[in-house]
């Protein structure tokens, strides 16, 4: 229990580290920026040997922020971030081997993100951008009446579109994610990783 927890305070605290160096050289390279983002995803569970696949019962939620540095370079900005994103709502069951398996889980994650926004010349169409992110996911699952907390390496890919509200610093955008959120822990079944796609909107405000 006291390496689990060594662990989480070590991922912790390397976010943490990202934050100050983010802020620290906001000062030499670009615009500092804050954002706010909430998302509707689909989850997926599978087995390591795809021996199960299912598509959840329910449509999950999440919100989080990120902090970060906002570069222009020609038709094209460079954004980097470290992102705080809070999962939750993901339950379903299935069948493995013949035996029903019910499961519920909510996810942390801590991600460093790293976002292309192509600037388009064309005033009237939102600037569109792609992104990916590599990080940890911590998984609270309760699976088959035992509750089990995993800590994984996770990594995120998407696109979409970026538009500046006018007369202001605040850009609007809305994209779709895919995130692999690595492997819940077993009770009596094998783990299972969790993978989600997800719609994600929100507002950045730059400095």
């Amino acid at each position: 229990m006291k390496g689990y927890a060594m662990k989480n305070v070590l991922k912790i605290s390397a976010l943490a580290v990202t934050l100050t160096a983010l802020c620290g050289a906001s000062a030499n390279a670009g615009a500092l920026y804050i954002a706010g983002r909430g998302a509707l995803f689909t989850p997926r569970a599978s087995d390591t040997n795809n021996v199960y696949t299912s598509d959840l019962d329910t449509a999950g939620y999440g919100f989080g922020g990120a902090v970060g540095l906002h570069n222009n370079l020609l038709l094209v900005d460079v954004r980097m971030e470290a992102e705080y994103f809070y999962r939750s709502n993901i339950s379903g069951q299935w069948t493995d081997g013949g035996t029903p398996v019910k499961m519920d889980s909510r996810v942390h994650t801590g991600m460093g993100n790293l976002y292309l926004d192509l600037n388009l010349p064309i005033v009237v169409f939102p600037n569109l951008y792609v992104m990916g992110g590599i990080g940890f996911a911590v998984l609270q699952t309760e699976l088959d009446q035992a509750s089990r907390t995993n800590t994984n390496f996770a990594w995120n890919v998407g696109a979409g579109i970026s538009r500046k509200l006018p007369l202001t610093g605040i850009h609007f955008d809305l994209g779709y994610r895919y995130a692999d959120l690595g492997k819940a822990g077993k009770s009596n079944v094998v783990p299972y990783s969790l993978k989600t796609h997800e719609l994600v909107g929100g507002l950045r405000f730059r400095f």
